[in-house]
């Protein structure tokens, strides 16, 4: 009988913890030049709706007129975008902001009322410029199952 109570007790435990895991970003495996930006949400999990986002990243380039700040939510099942955001980062800042600087950003992005059961999100800088592909910097999260 105590021993079924602890492992019922066990398994509410991990699966809480599984439910409410906040949503965790790493390195954008397609950009394996972009450096690392760090993202914290709120609310975190993620719920559909409006999403702050807080970005942040010590710069390895400098950000001058026409450096983006790109959001992207994308289905993972059926490959389509979910909701894109992005804005020129001099319209919030002094530009430009150099090499070596800590540069953080707060950013609103809407998620659909409903998300399919796995979509990742994708976050990061680049330069508009004509032939330019790869961001400076990205992050990624996956979600669901």
């Amino acid at each position: 009988m105590n021993r079924n109570f602890i492992f019922v007790l066990i398994s509410l435990v991990t699966l809480f913890s599984i439910v409410n895991a906040i949503t965790q970003f790493k390195e954008c495996v397609e950009f394996p030049d972009a450096e690392l930006l760090t993202v914290k949400l709120t609310p975190d999990p993620i719920k559909p709706g409006e999403q702050e986002f807080e970005v942040s990243v010590k710069l390895n380039y400098t950000i001058t007129p026409a450096t983006i700040i790109n959001f992207d939510g994308i289905d993972q099942v059926n490959p389509k975008l979910l909701a894109s955001y992005y804005m020129d980062l001099c319209s919030q800042t002094d530009c430009p902001v150099n090499t070596g600087t800590t540069f953080s950003t707060t950013h609103k992005f809407t998620l659909p009322a409903k998300l399919p059961s796995k979509y990742f999100i994708r976050v990061y800088h680049f330069l508009v410029t004509p032939g330019v592909r790869a961001p400076f910097s990205c992050a990624i999260a996956i979600v669901g199952s």
